[in-house]
């Protein structure tokens, strides 16, 4: 599909995210929106289904009794059930807040109590077993949601159920109170709180920054701004949601621009991954380029001397280009030989490591 940007306009005057969701739904139903590699397999939701996923959700949280404003927590890798939770909670005037997959017993403790987490979601038996060691310590946790039922076939705990059963009684109420869902969407405001995002806790206890709507609408509407992307574009979605960057990367550009969100199968798969999915948008942190950097390094250190003359020759090349932009000056024109130097040199290369589509390339987050 051709990259077609939409309009900033286009959602303008929105108050909430969860009011641009539904628009985007309504105009790109059918079109793919998250797909997730589970067992070597990509399965894919179309902003339907993922519109229908975050009603059920959002409903089932209703149906537990919870009240606007209230905050409910996914504990999980990148996957489509923490986006299904968190726009899920958003329409209906809940707070989302995700936590660290790699956060500590005491760590989730002091999230669950700092935010007076009423529903936990967790991945897995591993994420439970950390949500049951500290529960009895966390009076206002009223739920935990598991997503894997992987070594969970006799549990029996009256506080503890499986999402994909949460979701089903969510898909039972939508056929009768799909107007209340609505009607929620309807009664967000800009000033109010959407979702937490927690500090690391590196100097001193971790925080809990409160995004607003209004503040989440103001970066969808510069999404288009700093992205060379548009409808049908690809982005590979591996860093924590829990941070602000990647929930900006992965649940609310994709709603400015119509980018179809990739999720690895897991950690150890990401470098595949984006070889396989040939991403338009690569967001990561700068030790995520400088492993790549270091691949091709290792890489060419046994190929061919031609080969690694034309790589030098058409990097000190890219260079001058690059120091040109970075002060204000037209880069050099290349001329016939540079061009087939940068083709076969960087060409390879850049297919080697899935960059071969990529327009926007970002980092940050670390020195």
């Amino acid at each position: 599909m051709n990259a077609m940007t939409p309009p900033a306009v286009t959602f303008l005057g929105f108050e909430t995210p969860a009011r641009v969701f539904r628009a985007r739904v309504q105009e790109w139903s059918d079109l793919p929106a998250l797909r997730h590699k589970h067992r070597g397999l990509w399965q894919s939701y179309s902003w339907g289904a993922y519109y229908a996923k975050a009603r059920a959700f959002g409903l089932a949280l209703r149906d537990l009794g919870m009240a606007r404003g209230e905050v409910i927590g996914v504990l999980a890798e990148n996957r489509p059930e923490w986006l299904f939770a968190d726009m899920g909670a958003q329409c209906m005037g809940y707070v989302g807040n995700g936590v660290y997959p790699t956060a500590s017993p005491d760590q989730l403790r002091y999230i669950l109590q700092d935010s007076a987490c009423r529903v936990l979601v967790v991945e897995n038996q591993e994420q439970l077993e950390k949500a049951l060691a500290v529960r009895d310590d966390c009076p206002d946790l009223r739920r935990i949601l598991v997503i894997d039922r992987e070594g969970l076939r006799n549990l029996s705990d009256p506080q503890v159920g499986f999402f994909d059963d949460f979701l089903r009684r969510g898909e039972a109420l939508a056929e009768t109170q799909a107007p209340d869902f609505e009607a929620a969407i309807e009664a967000g405001q800009g000033p109010d709180l959407a979702f937490l995002v927690y500090t690391s806790g590196t100097t001193g206890a971790p925080k809990g920054a409160m995004i607003s709507n209004r503040n989440a609408v103001f970066q969808l509407n510069k999404a288009t701004e700093y992205l060379d992307a548009g409808l049908g574009d690809k982005t590979l979605s591996f860093l924590p949601l829990c941070h602000i960057a990647e929930r900006m990367a992965s649940v609310f550009n994709p709603m400015a621009l119509g980018l179809v969100v990739h999720f690895p199968e897991n950690a150890g798969t990401v470098a595949n991954d984006i070889r396989e999915v040939a991403p338009h948008i690569v967001f990561a942190p700068p030790r995520f380029w400088e492993k790549m950097h270091s691949q091709i390094e290792l890489f060419l250190r046994d190929a061919i001397g031609p080969a690694r003359w034309a790589y030098r020759r058409a990097l000190d090349a890219g260079r001058e280009g690059v120091a040109a932009r970075l002060e204000g000056r037209p880069p050099p024109r290349q001329g016939l030989f540079a061009r087939l130097l940068d083709r076969l040199a960087f060409r390879n290369i850049r297919v080697f490591l899935g960059l071969q589509n990529c327009r926007s390339a970002l980092t940050g987050a670390a020195p």
